[in-house]
């Protein structure tokens, strides 16, 4: 029995040898139409950014309600064109409200997430977030919050 499971074991090592590796190609601009939500690392900003298909768009940025800088208010940027070079997106930003600066943005994708690097060109700030589509985020937390709520009422 020991050998019959012991060959079994190599000729599916075998078999999965000699397949052979597809590449994961990257996604199109229209793949990437919708709206990217999210918070930086520490939990600490908020980010939302608006991609179009005309590769134009919109970045929002907010505190957490619970920090003294969110009374700041939302700093918004005016995408003027994103670009797609593989896996990696640039942003050209104009900043549009009154308390946002200037700045630039580049993103990187993995699987079903945007990494959004946000820079802020004279004070040198910086914002790490990790995004995901707002679709997906609110589907998900709807299933999630139902099935609770119905194991709630049992």
């Amino acid at each position: 029995m020991r050998f019959l499971v012991l060959v079994s074991a190599l000729a599916l090592a075998a078999d999965s040898a000699t397949q052979t590796h597809k590449r994961a190609t990257p996604p199109t601009v229209d793949e990437l139409v919708g709206a990217g939500i999210g918070f930086d690392g520490s939990g600490g900003d908020f980010v939302r950014i608006e991609l179009r298909a005309d590769q134009s768009g919109y970045l929002g940025m907010v505190a957490a309600p619970n920090l003294i800088t969110h009374d700041y208010g939302v700093q918004i940027y005016k995408v003027n064109k994103w670009r797609l070079d593989g896996w990696r997106i640039a942003c050209d930003l104009s900043p549009i409200s009154s308390n946002a600066e200037s700045a630039q943005a580049t993103a990187e994708l993995f699987v079903q997430a945007l990494r959004l690097n946000i820079h802020g060109d004279k004070r040198q700030w910086k914002i790490e977030s990790t995004l995901h589509m707002e679709s997906r985020v609110e589907q998900s937390n709807a299933e999630t919050k139902d099935a609770i709520a119905s194991a709630q009422r049992k």
